[in-house]
């Protein structure tokens, strides 16, 4: 006998494909516009925009689990899904899994030993947040009194995710300037 599949409120779904939607648009707009920053000369600013954009992209592959979470019958707590999409280090240890695993990583994973597997990629996940969000404060934010700085505003090096040519995407697609509202439940 098989079982019953799961009773799935469909309303709630559409409203998550719309917010991952209005987000994914969100996402794309802000790497546009990060595009005129770099193309102007404000790289550092324009690193910023891009930070932003992939933290949005972020919200989309976590709308995407919570969706599936939620056709697969798992129960899903949403205010905890909710202030995960808040904090930029949750969007920037979601990233990290698109990275390659550290050479720390990928050594224990050729050993089998998964407890240093899971040590190094959590080392791994706080770098990379910690630079996500350094390069971003630091392309905002002037150094503080006494010479501290949370990042003084520099230009960084090449800006390599900016230089693709974008010529493909289409910039008129209704609703792709426009910022998702503030009804939104994804808005962070």
């Amino acid at each position: 006998m098989t079982e019953a599949l799961p009773k799935v409120d469909r309303q709630f779904l559409s409203i998550l494909v719309r917010g991952a939607e209005e987000t994914f648009d969100n996402a794309e707009q802000l790497y546009f516009e990060a595009e005129i920053l770099a193309k102007a000369g404000a790289t550092a600013r324009a690193l910023c925009l891009h930070q932003i954009s992939l933290e949005e992209c972020s919200k989309v592959e976590n709308i995407g689990a919570w969706a599936t979470s939620l056709l697969s019958g798992l129960p899903v707590d949403q205010n905890k899904v909710l202030a995960s999409f808040r904090r930029h280090s949750s969007k920037n240890k979601s990233n990290a899994y698109m990275l390659e695993g550290s050479q720390a990583e990928k050594h224990a994973k050729a050993r089998g030993d998964w407890k240093a597997v899971r040590k190094e990629f959590k080392k791994l996940q706080m770098e990379f947040h910690e630079a996500s969000n350094d390069a971003k404060n630091g392309s905002l934010y002037p150094p503080q009194p006494g010479g501290e700085s949370r990042g003084a505003r520099r230009e960084p090096g090449a800006c390599d995710f900016l230089s693709r040519d974008t010529a493909g995407h289409r910039r008129d697609r209704p609703g792709a300037a426009r910022p998702y509202g503030a009804e939104s439940a994804f808005r962070a």
